[in-house]
């Protein structure tokens, strides 16, 4: 078969709830939209964060994190920024991250919540 992929065969990177191949300075949607992040066929992800405790009590947790994102899907990528968790009870998880491409040098903010 030859031509352009089918769009089931591509693959999607960037901050979206529902995926798990994530730059954390790519948002995957637009206007609620998905198809805004990087797609394509064959990808090479690389995450990489340093997570340290700065508070620590029964209830709560606090981490920040440093991370360091690089993809190449069609061209290389490269995301810089840092994330902030608040777990509390060991429940649920919050987290705040602000990441910055190094290539467009736009801004990302990101929230989410897991159990």
């Amino acid at each position: 078969m030859s031509g352009e992929p089918r769009f089931d065969e591509l693959f999607s990177i960037g901050l979206d709830r529902d995926g798990d191949l994530r730059m954390r300075a790519h948002s995957a949607t637009h206007d609620g939209r998905k198809g805004a992040g990087l797609i394509g066929p064959r990808y090479l992800l690389w995450n990489s964060e340093i997570a340290k405790t700065v508070f620590d009590s029964a209830l709560l947790n606090v981490k920040l994190a440093p991370f360091t994102d690089v993809a190449r899907v069609g061209g290389w990528f490269v995301d810089a920024g840092m994330e902030v968790r608040f777990s509390v009870a060991s429940l649920v998880t919050i987290s705040f991250s602000a990441g910055r491409d190094l290539k467009s040098g736009r801004n990302v903010f990101f929230t989410d919540v897991t159990k």
